[in-house]
């Protein structure tokens, strides 16, 4: 839907915001304040929010299996080779 900023009749809120029919969304003191109403409307509009449920969660924390680890070998250090040096 089309939004629009128009002069608004309300004292102190002077900038309105209207859909495509004429229908008021809000009015605001300043053009500012319009245009980020108008524009949350516009992004609210283009999200397609589809299924707003939360799913079932696929297992109960307690039941949950810990992941296996994968750790690196221990570094093993000597000391007992010669140096070239």
């Amino acid at each position: 839907m089309a939004w629009h900023i128009v002069p608004a009749d309300m004292p102190g809120k002077p900038f309105a915001v209207i859909d495509g029919n004429g229908q008021v969304a809000g009015c605001h003191p300043s053009r500012f304040e319009a245009v980020r109403q108008m524009s949350a409307l516009n992004v609210s509009e283009s999200l397609d929010l589809g299924d707003t449920s939360v799913p079932e969660p696929r297992q109960k924390a307690e039941e949950a299996k810990p992941e296996p680890r994968h750790e690196p070998p221990p570094v093993s250090y000597s000391t007992s080779h010669t140096s070239a040096w």
